[in-house]
């Protein structure tokens, strides 16, 4: 990683389980949300250091985000966020579609008063990150709403 990385807080692996699931699940987070952007340079001891463990469970981390997609292993290089091809950014963006359309549906449903506030509120603050011209706080706001219409919706298999 470089020093250019945020230095906001990171969130620790804090979720009950092996702590290699747990090490999974919160380097998904910092992917999912582009706090570690596609390309980006993964060195185990930076990211063991970041998240408070040892650089086993990182690694075995990794190996689980490579083959789930996530990460390129290039031998002699090291790990990296996979930068996604044009083609897969289309086909994820039609499977997306489906599946948050079915979301939106589902939460139109069940949202109370308090879940259209706080959609409304997500959605005010993302206009304001793109009216600032930023755009990672815009990306960051974006998958905050769409994550708050999947808890909305109500159906877990869906979110996932």
């Amino acid at each position: 990683m470089s020093t250019e990385s945020p230095t906001s807080a990171v969130p620790g692996p804090w979720r009950p389980g092996p702590l290699r699931d747990r090490v999974h699940e919160a380097l998904l987070d910092l992917i999912t949300s582009r706090a570690l952007p596609p390309g980006r340079h993964l060195v185990e001891s930076d990211l063991a250091r970041r998240l408070g463990v040892s650089r086993q469970p990182v690694r075995e981390a990794l190996q689980r985000l490579s083959t789930e997609g996530w990460v390129d292993l290039r031998p002699a290089q090291g790990a990296f966020v996979h930068v996604p091809t044009p083609a897969e950014a289309e086909q994820l963006g039609i499977v997306r579609t489906l599946l948050e359309g079915e979301a939106a549906r589902l939460a139109a449903a069940a949202a109370g008063p308090e879940g259209v506030r706080a959609l409304e509120e997500l959605c005010a603050a993302g206009e304001r990150a793109v009216a600032a011209g930023e755009a990672d706080g815009a990306v960051a706001l974006a998958a905050r709403f769409h994550a708050k219409v999947m808890e909305l919706a109500g159906n877990a298999v869906l979110a996932e």
